[in-house]
């Protein structure tokens, strides 16, 4: 199982995160959106994919 959740944060910042400003994605879509980004999920799946008896 890969997960992830991350959030670029200011203190000064006046406007609230809320639910809508975050994408859930799940399986495949995971995988595909991780590729070609500088991120621990697109490492985790880079890792993963390159060992033979590990299923992404």
């Amino acid at each position: 199982m890969i997960a992830g959740c991350s959030q670029e944060v200011s203190t000064f910042n006046p406007v609230l995160s809320t639910y809508g400003d975050f994408t859930v994605v799940f399986g495949d879509d995971v995988v595909e959106r991780s590729m070609g980004k500088n991120s621990a999920i697109a490492g985790a799946v880079g890792l993963f994919s390159a060992d033979g008896d590990i299923e992404v």
